[in-house]
């Protein structure tokens, strides 16, 4: 989806920057507007941290690692500004994309430690996600597998999650959609011997 030949200017970097924020706001749709939007585009003359931008595409070069440092560092604070970024962060999600052996094992590790209608159906998995026990990574693609909106939204975490949601869905954009099938293969054998709750929310 996102090219890491294309080299990014500093006007664009402000774009892809404003883009990913108000999508996680829920005002932005990155897939039917893209990131690089003529609005934005027109405001970078007027901001006065232009020189910022410029460090911002500098760093990251290519279009593929501005938009991975940008998304996985408004993820964890939507309010975050651009000289905050963490790299630790961009790594992350770089793992995450490129090889999934480090978050199969997390995957494995959270159903063996935690009893599984807790996380999925009584909302356990969104408070371990608040509180960085799970990786954004992990999260949303669990989130997407066990559809976790419809359980979410009958606990009594259907507020927060719904402040979250829009980050949450915003950021699915970003992470590797192919990688889900090889999380539920590696779940799968624990899942269904730890209780029968496994016939009831195991997907497709």
């Amino acid at each position: 989806m996102f090219d890491d030949s294309k080299y990014v200017s500093a006007q664009e970097a402000y774009s892809v920057y404003q883009s990913v924020r108000l999508a996680m706001s829920g005002k932005y749709d990155v897939v039917k507007y893209g990131v690089y939007n003529n609005r934005f585009k027109k405001k970078f003359e007027k901001v006065p941290q232009r020189l910022l931008f410029e460090k911002l595409a500098n760093r990251y070069q290519t279009e593929y690692r501005l938009v991975t440092a940008v998304a996985s560092n408004l993820i964890i604070d939507t309010n975050i500004f651009v000289t905050d970024f963490d790299d630790e962060n961009y790594y992350r999600l770089r793992r995450y994309n490129t090889s999934l052996h480090e978050f199969n094992g997390q995957a494995k590790n959270l159903f063996v430690k935690y009893n599984v209608r807790d996380l999925i159906v009584n909302g356990q998995l969104l408070q371990l996600f608040i509180t960085g026990e799970v990786s954004p990574e992990l999260f949303c693609s669990l989130y997407q597998i066990y559809d976790l909106d419809s359980s979410l939204n009958k606990t009594e975490h259907a507020y927060v999650w719904n402040l979250i949601k829009p980050r949450v869905d915003a950021y699915t954009i970003f992470v590797n959609p192919s990688n889900q099938r090889t999380i539920i293969a590696s779940l799968a054998s624990i899942l269904k011997h730890k209780n029968s709750i496994y016939k009831e929310i195991i997907c497709h």
